[in-house]
């Protein structure tokens, strides 16, 4: 192997390795230690089943649809009962629901050292434990939301649209999908718009208490996150969030909920590929044809007025009119220019900026 060869291996391995590291340190979403169920001491049996319970959890642990269930102890105020949650359009094939659960695990330990009930969200997962029973019970406290800063330039179509994909999405999940309780999909607000939403309840759920839960959040949305392009809003049992561009991965479990055009928008069947050209090649035909129009016109005019001229006056004067003819032609170029500054800074304008509170703060 040469030098250039081992140079460009070993700068591949240390962004690798920087990624990875940065990925790692991301924070969590949100945590809670919670003193309702009351603390521990060190060395004592609560303890001791906890660091059982946590040692326990493996890539071979058994899951359902990425949901986990844990438990350490007798029956009684020492026994630990723990679940974890994973996105459910994380691929299977990968290590990011054990990476995240294992991460959630170190990092809530070391959050609430003593507390006997915690939880923690990353984007990737959810990870709790508690020495209650949780297992089937719908959880709706501690909660948070987080929102997007910018805002909806139409309120009313966005909120209809938003509500009625959230309506499709909430009878998918509280019925199950192939991924759980899980369902993603998106809905046209305008031609120009479409609106994504993910939602998610805990695969120990019944349908009823899947949608209760979901019920719930929707209706903390126009409390907090009333005419903002996205936003998320996560409960113990449940969680939602959406955006105007898709954040999750396509699955079995995506819901095509989008409205079709209005009947006077050009429809175009067969392969998209060959619809996209059949649209461009037409277009540009069409500029073509107009411009050549337009040309044809504007050369009759000139040809018109250039006879007239040349028995009234010496022919020079015609080229007179060139520097305003130019003049025009740069005034065009720049309001091209202009218009795709424009653009450019409604782009930058629309980037995420996340903002988190706690619905109920402690």
């Amino acid at each position: 192997m040469d030098l250039l060869s081992c140079q460009f291996l070993s700068s591949s391995l240390a962004i690798a390795f920087l990624l990875t590291l940065t990925l790692a340190q991301q924070p969590p979403l949100r945590h809670f230690c919670l003193d309702t169920s009351g603390n521990f001491t060190q060395n004592t049996t609560y303890e001791t089943n906890l660091n059982a319970l946590l040692s326990s959890f493996s890539r071979n642990s058994p899951s359902n649809h990425g949901f986990y269930n844990f438990s350490s102890g007798q029956p009684g105020s020492d026994r630990v009962n723990a679940v974890a949650l994973c996105r459910g359009d994380l691929n299977s094939s990968t290590s990011d629901c054990f990476d995240c659960i294992n991460t959630a695990n170190a990092e809530l330990r070391n959050r609430c050292p003593y507390q006997r009930e915690a939880i923690i969200w990353y984007d990737f997962c959810m990870f709790r434990y508690t020495n209650r029973t949780i297992l089937g019970v719908v959880e709706f406290t501690p909660n948070f939301y987080m929102q997007n800063s910018n805002n909806v330039v139409d309120v009313v179509a966005f909120n209809q649209a938003l509500g009625s994909l959230l309506d499709k999405l909430r009878s998918a999940a509280a019925s199950g999908t192939s991924l759980g309780k899980f369902a993603t999909g998106s809905e046209r607000v305008t031609p120009f718009q479409t609106v994504f939403a993910r939602v998610h309840c805990t695969n120990d759920l019944a349908e009823y208490g899947c949608r209760s839960c979901l019920s719930q959040v929707f209706v903390y949305i126009p409390r907090y996150l009333d005419g903002k392009q996205g936003g998320r809003i996560s409960l113990p049992s449940c969680n939602l969030r959406f955006e105007i561009v898709r954040f999750y991965n396509l699955t079995a479990a995506d819901i095509d909920t989008q409205s079709p055009l209005p009947s006077n928008q050009p429809t175009i069947a067969g392969d998209s590929s060959t619809s996209s050209r059949t649209i461009i090649i037409i277009s540009v035909s069409t500029v073509a044809v107009c411009v050549l129009v337009i040309f044809s016109f504007i050369f009759i005019i000139l040809r018109s007025r250039d006879r007239k001229l040349r028995r009234q006056k010496p022919a020079f004067v015609i080229y007179n009119r060139t520097p305003s003819a130019m003049q025009r032609s740069e005034d065009f170029n720049s309001g091209a220019t202009a218009s795709t500054q424009s653009r450019n800074d409604i782009a930058s304008v629309s980037e995420n900026e996340l903002s988190i509170t706690e619905m109920y703060p402690r």
